[in-house]
């Protein structure tokens, strides 16, 4: 059997295993969900998924040939191509740049605030501009903002994030729960836009979406820590 420690030498609020090679502490799932210091880790996992996927980036960039024919944008394809497809590119090399500089934390917040401010830019194309030009404008400026606070903030740093941010105790199980969850809400996003889209509408569609954004920020500036320079096998 695997050597187990006496409760005053144990302050993790896990099962009482230790690892015979690593000499650490290991989590089982079910104390991922069912002790106070597991649903801390759980609730940074799902957390990091949220800012990820359900801040609607894939809403951008499936359905951005759309979005661009709605706001009235000819040569949508051509849009796409630049506006998304060029400028993710791009975005990939500032955030690349940034990400050892500026520090995780700081990176996340401006990522979502941008990713925020671009899909309540959107819900005011589609609800609030009449003006063709303009709304082409904003409509193009917003996807912009959105494309590149995704690559700045939770695009680029989520698995940097979700694999600074957990102890060596439960690391492997909460990226798991982070990825799952990640991949869920990208299905979820990606089939439910069309839905919510004949449902209520595209303006209310994007508020929600700016809704979204406004929790992530909230999120990661109460619960995320800066990684930065931390080392990862404590």
């Amino acid at each position: 059997e695997e050597p187990s420690l006496e409760e005053d030498e144990y302050d993790f609020d896990a099962i009482e295993i230790q690892s015979p090679v690593t000499n650490h502490l290991i989590f089982s799932w079910k104390d991922l969900w069912c002790s106070r210091t597991g649903l801390h880790w759980t609730r940074l996992g799902l957390g990091l998924a949220m800012t990820a996927q359900l801040t609607g980036i894939n809403v951008v960039i499936y359905y951005s040939p759309q979005i661009f024919k709605d706001a009235n944008i000819n040569n949508e394809l051509v849009a796409t191509f630049l506006v998304v497809g060029l400028w993710n590119f791009l975005s990939v090399f500032v955030a690349t740049i940034l990400v050892d500089r500026a520090g995780r934390r700081p990176l996340m917040l401006a990522g979502l605030s941008g990713m925020t401010v671009a899909a309540a830019m959107l819900g005011c194309v589609f609800g609030v501009i009449t003006n063709s030009t303009l709304k082409s404008g904003v409509a193009i400026s917003a996807i912009l903002l959105f494309v590149f606070g995704f690559e700045i903030g939770p695009g680029g740093l989520f698995f940097i994030l979700a694999s600074e941010s957990f102890p060596a105790q439960v690391r492997g199980k909460a990226l798991t729960l982070a990825n799952v969850a990640a991949w869920f809400m990208n299905i979820l996003v990606s089939f439910g836009f069309p839905v919510a889209l004949k449902i209520i509408g595209a303006t209310a569609t994007f508020f929600f979406l700016s809704v979204v954004g406004l929790a992530s920020v909230i999120f990661t500036f109460l619960s995320l820590p800066e990684t930065k320079g931390v080392r990862t096998d404590r």
